[in-house]
């Protein structure tokens, strides 16, 4: 994500919404896992871990 705020998620969780997003994250939790650890890479780590896949990537890109 390249433009947003630490708030918009909490922001946009509901009464009505809490439990669906809840049990989503639960049902897949191996893709929770893996985006928290590319939230918490540096831009280099995911730049390489992005180049494993599409090694024509750009960094401008």
């Amino acid at each position: 994500m390249k433009n947003g705020s630490l708030w918009d998620l909490p922001g946009s969780v509901t009464l009505s919404n809490l439990m669906p997003m809840t049990h989503v994250g639960l049902d897949n939790f191996d893709l929770v896992k893996y985006l928290i650890g590319q939230v918490m890479m540096d831009d280099d780590d995911r730049f390489a871990a992005l180049k494993e896949y599409f090694p024509e990537a750009k960094k401008e890109d």
